[in-house]
């Protein structure tokens, strides 16, 4: 059986939807609430995963442990330096060939980010903001552009990198070997 973590799991869509697949499915995210969502939906149609609450700087498994990861709209909150350390975590954890998808927020400016309109933002570093009220007030937002991906996921084979409907980047890659 494949062995998948959704990194930034949430309230987990894409748990259930894998599990159902009869994936080993792991999930972890860093807000309890989240969790206790997902954990409900699992039990009220009698799935289950394996989940837990972590930080995506330091991910609680061993190497070479899962042969998928996705991650979701994710990993571009932290710092560039947050950012590369989770990307490091995700190189460890994934076994040679394994494949990832990941998702974030394309690049725009800052009339084009729709939080702003509503909370205000401010920019605490290059291509880096935080929002200023809302559920994500002080969250960092890192914003990626394709060589920004390219660069940072270096030790990934991209299988395909484009734009979704959504305006957010998805990038679908193959581990290179690690050796």
């Amino acid at each position: 059986m494949r062995r998948v973590l959704d990194l930034g799991c949430g309230a987990g869509r894409h748990i259930i939807y894998l599990t159902q697949k009869n994936l080993d499915v792991y999930g972890i995210d860093i807000s309890k609430e989240a969790l206790r969502k997902a954990k409900q939906r699992l039990n009220k149609l009698n799935l289950s995963a394996n989940i837990k609450v972590g930080s995506m700087t330091s991910l609680p498994y061993r190497d070479n442990f899962f042969d998928a990861l996705i991650s979701t709209t994710t990993i571009h909150h932290g710092n560039i330096q947050q950012i590369k350390k989770t990307i490091k975590e995700i190189e460890r954890v994934i076994k040679p060939a394994g494949l990832i998808f990941v998702t974030v927020p394309k690049n725009r400016s800052k009339k084009e980010i729709p939080k702003e309109r509503w909370f205000g933002i401010k920019f605490i570093a290059p291509r880096t903001f935080v929002i200023l009220g809302g559920e994500e007030k002080g969250l960092p937002h890192y914003q990626f552009n394709k060589d920004l991906l390219r660069k940072n996921f270096k030790n990934f084979k991209i299988i395909n990198l484009w734009i979704n409907d959504e305006g957010s980047y998805c990038f679908l890659g193959e581990l290179k070997d690690k050796s």
